[in-house]
């Protein structure tokens, strides 16, 4: 799979989790995540290598904004 095709598959899963944040910190259930950046890595485990998709989503709803860091890794499985 192309980093491209990485990304793609779980940027989706990466808004939600930033809107879902947003809507707590920005205290509106109106919000609309936008991708800022992205990049695909890799980071050492002790069980070997594992892929991380990391975006940088700026998040805006009620007159306000976030900017928020998330990290996927396969299975779409996001955090902060």
């Amino acid at each position: 799979m192309s980093d491209t095709e990485f990304l793609a598959e779980h940027s989706s899963a990466a808004i939600k989790f930033a809107e879902f944040q947003a809507r707590i910190d920005l205290d509106c259930d109106r919000v609309i995540g936008t991708i800022v950046s992205e990049r695909h890595a890799q980071r050492m485990r002790w069980v070997g290598r594992e892929e991380v998709a990391e975006y940088t989503i700026k998040v805006t709803g009620c007159g306000k904004n976030a900017s928020y860091e998330v990290k996927c890794l396969p299975g779409a499985v996001c955090s902060k």
